[in-house]
Order: C-alpha cells, then sequence, then structure tokens
C-alpha cells in the first residue's frame, strides 16, 4: 500500500488547473517601453478565490536583500533593490508543505523600492509554480527609470589614459601621465599589473620612457683602456634574473620597488 499524496500538491495541482483555463491577460500597458504586462494586482485578484477553495497558504520569507543608490538622468536618487524570497506553500488540510524561492528587483526613487522588488518576487514564482498562461516577454513594473552610468573608477580612468596616449604616440603624455600617477603608489601599482596583463607594449613604452639608461661603469683598468661591465658576459643568472659573478656587483639593475613589480618608480 503506497502512502497517500501529500494535500500540498493536491492542491498546487487544483489551482494549476484551474488558473489553466482563465489565465490572466496583460491587460497593463508601459507606454516608455511600449509593452503589456500582468500586475501584482490581477495576480492577487485571480488567484486569491482559488488558493482559499483548495485549502492553500502561501507564506513568503525575506531570505535576503541589496540596496543600491542609483543616479537618474535628471540628477536625483535612484534606489534599486533586490530580494532573494522563500515561499512556504502550505496546506490547511494536513500541514504539508513544499518551499519555494523567486528572486524581485525594482527600482524607485522614493521607499517603495522594497514593496516593487517584493511584489515582482511573489508576481513570477506564482506565474511559475502555477504555470499561469502568458504571452510575450516577461516585463517589469509600469514605469522604467533611465538610470545615468555609473562613472568610471580612479584605475579605469588612469588606465585608459595611458592606453590613450600611447595609441596617439605622444611620448611626453606618456610620460608625465606616468610622473603623475606614481604618486600614489597603490593606484599605480593597480594600473601598472592591469596594463602589464591586458597592454604590455604600453608598460614596456613607459619602462623605457621612465627608467634611467644603464651606466657606463668602469669595473678593470687595463692600462688606458676601462674594460666596461656591459663589455662583461654575466655569469649564471639567480632566480630572479639578477647575474652573478666576479662583478655583478658593478652591473646596475635598474630600480626596484617595496612591492618587487618592476614597475618603474
Amino acid at each position: 500500500m503506497t502512502d497517500p499524496v501529500p494535500h500540498v500538491y493536491t492542491a498546487i495541482n487544483e489551482v494549476t488547473a484551474a488558473i489553466s483555463v482563465t489565465g490572466i491577460s496583460k491587460d497593463r500597458s508601459n507606454n516608455q517601453q511600449g509593452y503589456n504586462f500582468r500586475g501584482i494586482d490581477d495576480v492577487y485578484n485571480n488567484l486569491s478565490g482559488l488558493l482559499a477553495a483548495s485549502k492553500l497558504c502561501i507564506i513568503p520569507r525575506v531570505v535576503s536583500r541589496q540596496v543600491t543608490e542609483r543616479q537618474t538622468k535628471s540628477g536625483g536618487a535612484l534606489f534599486y533593490v533586490v530580494v532573494e524570497v522563500e515561499y512556504d506553500l502550505v496546506s490547511a488540510v494536513d500541514g504539508s508543505y513544499c518551499l519555494g524561492r523567486a528572486i524581485g528587483e525594482a527600482m524607485d526613487s522614493a521607499d517603495k523600492a522594497t514593496n516593487k522588488a517584493m511584489s515582482a518576487a511573489y508576481k513570477y514564482f506564482c506565474i511559475m509554480a502555477f504555470c499561469i498562461p502568458t504571452a510575450g516577454d516577461n516585463d517589469a513594473d509600469s514605469t522604467t527609470h533611465e538610470v545615468a552610468p555609473q562613472p568610471a573608477s580612479l584605475e579605469d580612468q588612469w588606465y585608459r589614459r595611458l592606453v590613450a596616449d600611447y595609441d596617439k604616440q605622444d611620448p611626453i603624455a606618456l610620460t608625465r601621465g606616468w610622473e603623475v600617477l606614481k604618486g600614489d603608489k597603490p593606484l599605480a601599482q593597480t594600473v601598472w599589473r592591469r596594463l602589464k596583463a591586458t597592454a604590455p607594449l604600453v608598460a614596456e613604452k613607459i619602462t623605457a620612457l621612465t627608467t634611467p639608461a644603464q651606466p657606463q661603469l668602469p669595473i678593470e683598468n687595463a692600462g688606458a683602456t676601462p674594460v666596461y661591465a656591459s663589455q662583461v658576459a654575466p655569469g649564471p643568472v639567480t632566480a630572479h634574473g639578477d647575474p652573478q659573478g666576479t662583478h655583478a656587483a658593478s652591473v646596475y639593475d635598474g630600480p626596484q620597488d617595496d612591492f618587487n613589480d618592476d614597475i618603474p618608480f
């Protein structure tokens, strides 16, 4: 003898069967983007009687909420909210239940962003849980906000400036830009590593422009003709790339920084 099916699944099936006959039409319009949609009130009005008749309860529980403040094109404040909501579908007959989850997101210039996000989560949870007939694209609320683009970070600004100066073949501007940037050593380090990874030719050019030339240091006196370090073959190379041998101490090794990241400071 098999165990009886928990009533919660029977109730979900009953609601799905009933709503499949009538559906919920898209009678509302978003005039800004030109599409029709079904509002949260349409879902409430069509489901409330069916849920009651099938003795099915839907209990929401907010799991997480994220808020980001953005700016409209006109300069006003705009709050962007994302909520993650769990829904317990509980049978009033035998207490059986099942769990569902949905994400809702919305924007508002006042204090309604969270309300809209929760309504969006509930609406689309019900549409998916009960397979409510729909047509057309997925939609948002009846209003659409125009969000101003977020300003580029200092890292992006400096990266783009240095790459642009390189593309313009302007060594003076490239050198001046780097000299200003390296005054902020942590930022310069971040930009430098990004250049090395994504624009190595720019990094090489900056190094060539800002690194002092290797000095010709005499290491031996053989009569009237001095012998220079650049004329002597280096010895074995260490793990750091430094030559070692008889004259290693006389070889110019270039500038070093605290991060050992070959940044030309």
